[in-house]
């Protein structure tokens, strides 16, 4: 699959999920800035889509090594992302992909440990792969090549089909750049043709874009709808190499609080067992969040249960 071919499945599948929330798909501009094919912009910014090639071959920028936090470039021209394409069985399609900026590569790039003893330091192409661990959950893994199949590195799980998160990401930090985007709930009110989501779904996908509200480390890797090895779900799951958070979404009501103490009590005890740890380890952190979780009753069970009650202002999210 060339360059071009992998721009253009990428470029598609991104203005798929752009146009589903309501949002200007003119937020992804296939031109490329030079001559480059596999250039193009994103809000503004520009992408390079990395084609699929015996898992993916990425351009670094080896001043990194130095401490330097300049972007990469190829062809003589810079780049903001790198759009990895997933390509199916024999490469003859893409199915998903993987939208990393190029701080986030480099901390993967000066993450390596060289365990085979080359650390390929004086190389400008770096060979690695994503595993697709969910394509229901949109969970991935990040790999170099020389890195073993059980090595394992908390910071290295991803979120599949992101650039939803990306643009999100830069709206609520102010990056620099021209996107603009709203609410997809309040969208798609003005939208006849697109279903209203419930309160429930859009304040799961504020904590998803939002870790810190609720005091999760932004660098998380969140995971809505994780299934457990027991076949338990729960609403969001959190990963960092410091814990892991086990999050239940609530509306508001006290019986709703409730039921939701009792799930993720339970999912405390399936994510302690599945990680080998205690039943409570301070590594395992279980929230309840919802627009209100002021009810006498549910705040001395989530005390006992060391369960967390977090409240959202409803008005943050539109």
């Amino acid at each position: 699959m060339t360059v071009a071919e992998a721009k253009k499945l990428v470029i598609a599948m991104m203005r798929a999920q752009i146009e589903e929330a309501g949002l200007n798909t003119k937020l992804v501009d296939p031109k490329s800035p030079d001559d480059d094919p596999g250039k193009f912009k994103l809000g503004g910014l520009v992408a390079r889509v990395v084609p699929p090639f015996n898992g993916f071959n990425v351009n670094i920028n080896q001043s990194w090594f130095t401490g330097s936090t300049d972007s990469p470039s190829i062809q003589n021209g810079e780049f903001y992302y790198y759009a990895i394409a997933i390509g199916n069985r024999g490469n003859t399609n893409v199915v998903h992909y993987y939208l990393c900026d190029y701080h986030k590569m480099r901390d993967y790039v000066l993450s390596f440990n060289a365990p085979k003893g080359n650390n390929y330091r004086g190389e400008h192409h770096w060979r690695g792969q994503i595993h697709v661990l969910s394509a229901r959950d949109r969970r991935g893994y990040f790999r170099w090549g020389d890195e073993a199949e059980d090595f394992i590195d908390r910071d290295r799980y991803l979120l599949l089909d992101n650039v939803l998160e990306h643009l999100q990401e830069r709206q609520e930090v102010g990056l620099r750049g021209p996107v603009k985007t709203r609410s997809f709930t309040a969208e798609a009110k003005k939208k006849n043709d697109r279903p209203i989501r419930s309160r429930r779904d859009v304040l799961t996908e504020y904590i998803l874009r939002n870790p810190a509200v609720v005091g999760i480390d932004a660098e998380s890797a969140g995971y809505a709808r994780h299934r457990f090895e027991s076949g338990d779900t729960s609403d969001i799951l959190f990963v960092s190499s410091r814990e892991i958070c086990v999050v239940e979404i609530e509306e508001e009501g006290a019986a709703n609080i409730h039921r939701a103490i009792v799930n993720v009590s339970k999912l405390r005890a399936v994510c302690a067992v599945e990680n080998d740890l205690d039943l409570y380890d301070p590594k395992i952190r279980v929230l309840v969040v919802a627009f209100d979780t002021n009810y006498e009753k549910t705040h001395s069970l989530a005390k006992r249960y060391r369960v967390e009650l977090i409240t959202v202002n409803e008005k943050r999210l539109y």
